[in-house]
């Protein structure tokens, strides 16, 4: 049914294209957490996850943002598909589970376009 894994990747999010815009940045798939249908976030702005080395990226929105190596593909839908905290899956399935370090930020947060800041 699929010829590459990146088929797999594009078939896990193809029911979300009509749902919501979707941000992709050097082929990170980028998910803002108010476009998501968990509880709203107190702490994170911002989710991705890049296909080709398995790296799952979580943004706060204080602006640090980190990036986790080796998660499986199935983690990530776990965290589209989540109806709870998303901190918690995060602190409960990731941090301290994947080696990881901080990264670029993903988007800009939101009270960085209110004030104009880039």
């Amino acid at each position: 049914m699929f010829s590459s894994e990146f088929d797999v990747f594009k078939f896990c999010f193809q029911e979300y294209k009509t749902q919501e815009k979707q941000e992709i940045k050097d082929e990170i798939l980028i998910k803002r957490t108010d476009n998501l249908p968990f509880q709203k976030s107190k702490s994170v702005e911002a989710i991705g996850y890049e296909h080709t080395y398995s790296v799952f990226y979580i943004q706060f929105k204080n602006g640090n943002t980190r990036g986790y190596y080796n998660v499986p593909l199935t983690l990530w839908q776990r965290f589209l598909n989540r109806s709870g905290s998303l901190e918690k899956l995060y602190a409960q399935c990731v941090k301290g589970e994947f080696r990881g370090g901080t990264v670029d930020n993903l988007v800009n947060n939101r009270e960085e376009n209110l004030n104009g800041d880039y």
